[in-house]
């Protein structure tokens, strides 16, 4: 995965998000930070919080959410 940084565009895209890969609100400032797979599939925006955890954090939180994808998966069956 890669994170590409790039300039918010317009004040009207500024404004509350949910991250890709954490799944939690953020504020959206002038800079946007997009996650995008190996594959170059484009997850979305990523949060401060998950940058900060650097490569080693964001590869934890994509583990924790696809356990618990699985396992609700799993349930749906």
């Amino acid at each position: 995965m890669r994170i590409v940084l790039q300039r918010t565009l317009t004040d009207g895209d500024v404004g509350e998000r949910k991250c890709a890969i954490c799944r939690r609100k953020f504020w959206l400032g002038p800079v946007s930070a997009y996650a995008i797979s190996d594959t170059e599939i484009l997850l979305g925006e990523t949060c401060p919080a998950c940058l900060e955890g650097g490569a080693e954090g964001l590869e934890t939180a994509l583990n924790e959410r696809a356990k618990w994808s699985r396992i609700v998966a799993d349930e749906d069956d």
